[in-house]
């Protein structure tokens, strides 16, 4: 089982709850794996940890607010930080949130944790465009691209590098290169720079973290 977290709190985390659901219909209709995704409602620090406690649980996608240290939930606790950070042990996740990727941040520390391997971002996740007003293949090309990396870690990635580099997901910069491609042919393609941008984060400020030694 996977859990799908992503509270609404503003328009931002609207269009991340969007992105989070659209990972868990994949995991769902491709993966055919169950998964627990919580209301937009479900803010709080205790209703995430309580989720990740579920034995059958062995990963979570997650999006909304996020820093260096924290991934905010709506409240004055944050639903990810370092003291709760052994949440995740024996787990792996998907972080769709800002900077939560810096060096000596919290993928880092959820690592350090003990989570098998963190995908996160050492940027900003910019989530400037609506998903209502793209077209059907726009769609299609970016489910591809917001999902491939939960894919790989569902599927048992390990987050090792293919060939020599930084480590990407199997598949990745192929989704990231078709969206681009199909948004350039796009006549009025001037409108998608917030799309651009957001697809352009997702490939280049992603970063891999693994539970030391494995």
């Amino acid at each position: 089982m996977i859990v799908a977290w992503a509270p609404v709190t503003d328009e931002p985390t609207a269009v991340s709850r969007w992105l989070v659901e659209r990972n868990a219909a994949m995991v769902d209709s491709e993966l055919g794996r169950s998964v627990m995704l919580l209301g937009s409602d479900a803010t709080s620090r205790e209703t995430l940890e309580q989720a990740l406690t579920e034995p059958a649980v062995v990963g979570l996608v997650a999006g909304g607010h996020g820093d260096r240290y924290r991934l905010h939930g709506g409240e004055a606790q944050p639903a990810l930080d370092f003291d709760n950070a052994s949440a995740l042990r024996g787990l792996w996740a998907h972080l769709i949130a800002c900077r939560c990727g810096e060096s000596s941040g919290l993928a880092e520390r959820l690592a350090l944790n003990g989570a098998t391997v963190v995908a996160a971002y050492e940027a900003p996740v910019h989530v400037g465009f609506e998903p209502q007003a793209l077209d059907f293949t726009t769609i299609s090309l970016l489910d591809k691209l917001v999902t491939v990396t939960t894919k790989a870690l569902a599927e048992g990635w390990s987050g090792h590098a293919g060939a020599p580099g930084r480590p990407l997901p199997p598949g990745l910069h192929e989704a990231h290169d078709a969206l681009l491609i199909h948004l350039d042919r796009d006549p009025n393609n001037e409108d998608f720079a917030g799309l651009n941008l957001f697809a352009q984060t997702l490939l280049a400020r992603l970063r891999i973290f693994r539970r030391p030694n494995d």
